[in-house]
């Protein structure tokens, strides 16, 4: 039984060691801006300036309902 919990405990490590790095690596690079990347979509539409300030407003009200 000690040696399955050697084991257990090895793996558990393991993860959380490489979960750590990756995360590490992921918030070393948040800083660095992003490409651009064309949008043909976003270029074809309207900006509409009262979408833009209650976006995220319309996206709950839209988004829990069906969840």
């Amino acid at each position: 039984m000690g040696r399955i919990l050697d084991h257990i405990g090895v793996a558990l490590l393991w993860r959380y060691g490489a979960h750590g790095l990756m995360l590490g690596l992921c918030l070393a690079n948040e800083a660095r801006p992003a490409p651009a990347l064309p949008d043909r979509v976003l270029d074809a539409l309207p900006y509409v300036q009262w979408v833009a300030r209650h976006n995220y407003h319309l996206w709950i009200a839209l988004y829990f309902p069906p969840a």
